[in-house]
């Protein structure tokens, strides 16, 4: 009992009236695939899964390119399988295109489960039960690749036999490079929405199989949320008011502080010259907390601390919504203890507001394209926190944050991403927030458009002038600002690209919106010739969401223990060590740059106790839950970083900057205004926000004929310089005299005679004078 299909998806006249006519005298025979589609591959499944009606097909090319004689393999095989796949074992293929078909399945077998050497063999025997219900998402000869891995996924079993190749160049057909073009742009999507994060997968939903999927109860929810909150205060807002690092600290404190003295918001200044390198949104932060809590060093890091406070408390409070309530609090704990992260909301730099806004506007996109009913408020949200980000570091903001979304709407083919509605909700709040301010400037200033736009946007990014380093820079750079966390990145790995069906359909659309944020914002930078490690920490938010998904779906989770769990739990242990060791470190160091009294004894007994008990948890593993484990682990990591931040790095500016130690000399000698200050063969760009008033000037080159003149009108003066100088001016000049104020930082006084010096006061701060 049998029936031949013929399918000619060209739906050629000629070719349809001779099967009618064959069909006449033998009715086994009937034409499907009609309709002039060109995509024969695809034709062939639809026909033997919706028009065949036989339990078995077999599927043969029309060119006689198979031997239909050698089905009798295919037919003992189909007893125990499900699908047996021919594969060419004497190809008359050309090499190159052998070559290229090896590749290809090669990839295929990686990257899609196919496990067969020749998923294009068009010789194959499938039970029609296995594909009937099988959806078709790709075209041309990707189609095969895509029903035997979606077969397989289903329980399919599937083998190969090695089939002939008859010569068939009369009938070789040639393909077009746009076909190569469409079938690569097929494959990937369907790999990424298929077997990567499939459409739809139950990401963040109810799974009574997996407690950690449970959506949390609303009292839960407060607490954790008040906990996280904690947590971030502690890590990012305690003790800011300690000594500004050099140069860019004291920078940008600079500029803002001559914008809140001047009282122009249009034009920032540095040292009285128009700073057209970034935009104005993090001094007008800075300049608004002069203005209401005074001007300090925890008003100049204040900005940073809040944005980086907000990213992570968005990062669960959005990012529940995508991800469920433990994934998204996981996902925020990672961001607040990785090291790269809290280092930069800490310090006043660009890149923690940046980050903020940039987190903001990829979250309120991912919930605009997951959840329909109030896509447009989501967009609407973007479309404000871009414009902030555009006027916080440029249209730099909108090249990180517009093409994953673009590339999101390709792969799952939401055209609705793509249109007028979508670019006016986005596009409209920047122009009528951060275009005015750009016209403004442009208007007064006619370098800033040259400046801005081209060197500092385009040239920097195509020929840098300066920071340039390989392509490869940020991989470790990632390793590191993700420390501890990213000890985690094999687990997540394996996670990510595990074929098992339970992780599959956990890893849905919005986890792949993180992926295409990170791996476009970590391409594009490595891309740019001009590389700072701080550039690339908008991706850690995106980052710190995917591994917090990962944890809580593999090593939070009470199912089988995946490779991704136990490679978690035999993490455990070290990581607990090297977190006490580093502690210890931390403790070494601050004793040996910092206070060496009996409170910091104290606290450094304090720190041990606290490590010790943390890592006692995770060290006595057997019978703990493995929640408590690692928030113990968790535990001591903040532990580790309080005390970083709070004591080292303090100790750590105070011993090694000069401006502030400067101007505490210049205060204790007299009336600062009449003691100058000279920076010889040194920057003095650090120097304005600790030194007001007098006269401070830079000198380059060896001669003392200035400093000479400077003594003339005034006593003495302070001059930063190296060592080797002051020799050499003491052995060529025995007219003029230095006292070293402190010689670690190279300050000495220079007068016309030799006078004692008072010791230098303790670590300075503005608030001191």
């Amino acid at each position: 009992d049998y029936e031949i299909l013929v399918v000619d998806s060209n739906g050629r006249q000629v070719a349809a009236e001779a099967v009618q006519e064959l069909s006449i005298s033998n009715p086994r025979v009937r034409l499907a695939g009609t309709s002039p589609s060109r995509d024969n591959d695809r034709a062939l499944w639809e026909t033997a899964a919706l028009g065949a009606t036989k339990s078995w097909v077999v599927m043969l090319d029309g060119n006689g390119q198979f031997d239909p004689r050698e089905l009798d393999r295919m037919l003992l095989l189909s007893k125990d399988y499900d699908i047996v796949c021919g594969y060419r074992v004497d190809s008359r293929q050309s090499l190159v295109t052998r070559v290229g078909s090896r590749a290809y399945n090669f990839v295929a077998s990686i990257l899609l489960g196919t496990d067969v050497r020749d998923a294009n063999c068009l010789f194959k025997l499938v039970r029609r039960e296995c594909v009937r219900e099988l959806p078709l998402a790709t075209t041309g000869a990707v189609t095969h690749a895509e029903v035997i891995s979606r077969a397989r996924l289903a329980g399919a079993s599937v083998v190969e036999v090695g089939v002939s190749e008859r010569n068939r160049e009369a009938n070789r057909t040639r393909s077009k490079l746009s076909d190569w073009i469409s079938e690569i742009a097929s494959f990937i999507r369907f790999w990424w929405t298929f077997a990567l994060f499939p459409a739809d997968a139950r990401v963040g939903k109810q799974s009574p199989s997996n407690t950690a999927d449970m959506d949390w109860a609303p009292a839960q929810r407060r607490m954790m949320t008040g906990l996280l909150a904690a947590m971030a205060a502690v890590m990012l807002f305690t003790n800011l008011n300690y000594e500004l690092f050099e140069p860019d600290e004291t920078r940008y404190a600079q500029i803002s502080l001559e914008m809140y003295e001047s009282g122009d918001w249009i034009v920032p200044t540095f040292r009285g010259e128009p700073f057209f390198d970034k935009p104005p949104l993090l001094y007008w932060l800075t300049t608004a907390a002069y203005s209401t809590f005074g001007v300090h060093e925890w008003t100049a890091r204040l900005p940073s601390a809040c944005a980086a406070f907000l990213t992570v408390m968005l990062l669960f409070v959005w990012g529940r919504r995508l991800l469920g309530d433990t994934a998204a609090w996981c996902g925020a704990a990672v961001l607040l203890l990785s090291a790269g992260f809290p280092v930069a909301g800490r310090f006043v730099v660009l890149d923690a507001l940046l980050t903020c806004c940039v987190a903001a506007t990829f979250l309120a996109t991912a919930n605009a394209c997951i959840h329909h009913r109030r896509s447009w408020l989501w967009f609407a949200v973007a479309g404000v926190t871009l414009a902030l980000g555009v006027l916080t570091k440029g249209p730099l903001a909108m090249v990180l944050c517009l093409p994953p979304l673009i590339a999101y709407g390709w792969l799952y083919q939401r055209r609705d991403l793509i249109d007028l509605r979508v670019a006016a909700l986005m596009v409209v709040p920047t122009l009528v927030m951060a275009l005015p301010w750009f016209i403004a400037i442009t208007g007064g200033e006619d370098e800033f458009a040259g400046h801005f736009f081209w060197k500092h946007n385009l040239v920097r990014f195509f020929n840098a002038f300066d920071h340039q380093e390989p392509w490869w820079f940020y991989l470790p750079v990632l390793l590191l600002g993700m420390f501890p966390c990213s000890l985690l990145f094999p687990g997540l790995g394996s996670y990510l690209f595990s074929r098992c069906a339970e992780q599959r359909q956990r890893r849905g659309a919005e986890l792949g919106f993180s992926c295409l944020a990170v791996a476009w914002i970590v391409g594009f930078f490595s891309m740019s010739t001009c590389k700072l490690p701080t550039y690339i920490l908008p991706a850690l938010p995106p980052l710190s969401l995917i591994l917090g998904k990962a944890f809580a779906d593999t090593v939070l989770s009470t199912q089988a223990a995946s490779w991704a769990k136990r490679f978690a739990e035999r993490l455990a242990n070290p990581l607990a060590t090297f977190l006490v060791i580093s502690t210890l470190a931390a403790i070494g160091a601050n004793q040996v740059i910092g206070n060496r009294g009996v409170g910091a004894i104290v606290l450094a007994a304090l720190v041990i106790a606290a490590a010790v008990a943390l890592a006692w948890s995770p060290l006595r593993a057997a019978g703990r839950p493995t929640g408590q484990r690692w928030l113990a682990l968790a535990s001591l990591s903040l532990v580790l970083g309080v005390y970083l931040f709070d004591f080292v790095v303090p100790n750590f500016a105070a011993w090694r900057g000069s401006a502030g130690h400067v101007a505490n000399l210049r205060a204790s000698l007299g009336e600062p205004d009449s003691v100058p200050v000279v920076y010889l063969n040194r920057s003095m760009k650090a120097s304005g926000f600790y030194i007001q008033g007098g006269e401070v000037v830079e000198l380059r080159g060896a001669d003392p004929r200035e400093i000479t003149e400077l003594l003339a009108e005034h006593p003495r003066a302070i001059v930063v310089t190296r060592k080797s100088t002051v020799r050499e001016l003491a052995d060529s000049h025995p007219h003029l005299k230095f006292v070293a104020a402190d010689s670690q930082r190279e300050i000495y006084v220079a007068e016309s005679g030799l006078q004692r010096v008072a010791q230098e006061p303790p670590s300075p701060s503005i608030e001191q004078r």
